[in-house]
């Protein structure tokens, strides 16, 4: 049964990005990398199973990327990857894929749940201030995820005029935790219980005067010890 976020085929789209895993490249920073492609869902992400796939345009045909662009349909093309900040732009409201078929379809935006490119995950924002698709840092078991989002402040009606509704900047934090699957608010309670997977870390963490200050470094070392290998 097709799933309701896609919308009718379309016919003239081309081939689409490689959907081949990515753990080698000649400019190697990191030892974490993700197979290329579209999570529809989280699980997608921490089981580095991505179901959907961008649809690419080769240069040679920027008018007809040009024209579903002008249209609000994201195409992966050199001239529409725009990534600032080391966030991936996106300011349409639909996006061209290819489903495990081969077959082309549009979805909305809004129901992708992150995109992965060149091996870097970036994970779909809502009212995100600057990009709609943020870097997720994959340094070890445990990452860090932050951005700031868009939240409309609601007016005050003190007169007869009506006052045009502002907006205002909040930053938000996550834990990315790959070994228990699960992306949850920033807290030093959880860090702390991270501590407790690694007895002999918790041990030296507990002889720490400054503990809430040591508490990232120790994280870090947790990374160190147990490195995270995306599945194959």
């Amino acid at each position: 049964m097709q799933r309701k976020w896609l919308l009718p085929c379309i016919a003239f789209l081309t081939s689409s990005l490689c959907a081949a895993a990515q753990w080698v490249k000649e400019d190697d920073t990191t030892a974490v990398y993700f197979r290329e492609g579209v999570y529809m869902t989280q699980e997608e992400f921490f089981s580095n199973r991505p179901t959907m796939s961008l649809r690419s345009l080769s240069s040679s045909r920027w008018k007809t990327a040009d024209s579903l662009m002008r249209l609000g349909i994201f195409v992966a093309s050199p001239a529409s990857l725009r990534f600032t900040n080391g966030n991936l732009d996106v300011r349409s409201r639909f996006i061209a894929l290819m489903d495990s078929t081969g077959r082309d379809c549009v979805a909305m935006i809004d129901t992708v749940w992150g995109i992965c490119l060149h091996g870097i995950p970036f994970k779909y924002i809502e009212n995100a201030a600057d990009q709609q698709f943020v870097r997720i840092p994959i340094t070890g078991a445990i990452n860090f995820l932050n951005y700031v989002v868009l939240e409309q402040d609601v007016p005050e009606f003190h007169t007869v005029s009506f006052p045009t509704p502002g907006y205002r900047r909040i930053e938000r934090r996550w834990i990315v935790d790959m070994e228990r699957r699960e992306i949850v608010a920033f807290s030093h309670d959880y860090l702390y219980s991270v501590l407790e997977r690694d007895t002999h870390l918790l041990k030296r963490f507990e002889k720490e005067r400054k503990k809430r200050r040591q508490l990232l470094p120790y994280i870090g070392q947790y990374n160190a010890s147990h490195p995270f290998i995306p599945s194959e």
